[in-house]
Parts: structure tokens; sequence; C-alpha cells
């Protein structure tokens, strides 16, 4: 399936910017990249299977980890300095 193929290129890639800075024609692929995406996301609801946990963490828990708010700053715990609560 061809368009199964161009939905998974769509999704592998890590929007580095390397294929922007390579093209002698300074075609703005990442730009391009990010809109295909959103398009079949929000469109098509059409995403990686992998990105299910993550969504229906932001939907619960407001973070791709699905933490407790009152654990937001438990990674910071053991650092040498202090981190700002904004």
């Amino acid at each position: 399936m061809p368009n199964e193929r161009a939905r998974i290129d769509v999704w592998s890639c890590t929007t580095c910017g390397a294929c922007v800075e390579q093209c002698p024609v300074d075609i703005e692929h990442v730009d391009a990249i990010v809109d295909m995406r959103r398009y079949q996301n929000l469109i098509e609801s059409a995403f990686p299977n992998e990105l299910n946990g993550l969504f229906k963490n932001l939907e619960n828990k407001g973070n791709p980890w699905g933490m407790a708010a009152r654990a937001r700053l438990d990674w910071a715990k053991d650092l040498p300095f202090p981190v700002k609560i904004l």
C-alpha cells in the first residue's frame, strides 16, 4: 500500500533539519512533514499506535509521561542546584 508507506515515512522523520541543510534548492522539508503529520493526526486520525499512550496521558494528566501534578518536580530532587518554580 503506497499510502501506508507514506504514513510510516512521515512519522519516522526526526525533524532534525539535515535534509534542509543538504537540499540544493532550499526546500523546507521539515515544515512540509510537520504539516503532513498535523493533517494525518487531526483530520484523518491516523498516527502510529505508539502515540496512543502519549495522547491518553496528555488528556488525563496534562503531560506525555502520565505523571501526577504533585510528582512533576521529582526529577529535580537530587540535582546539585535549586530549580526555580514559577
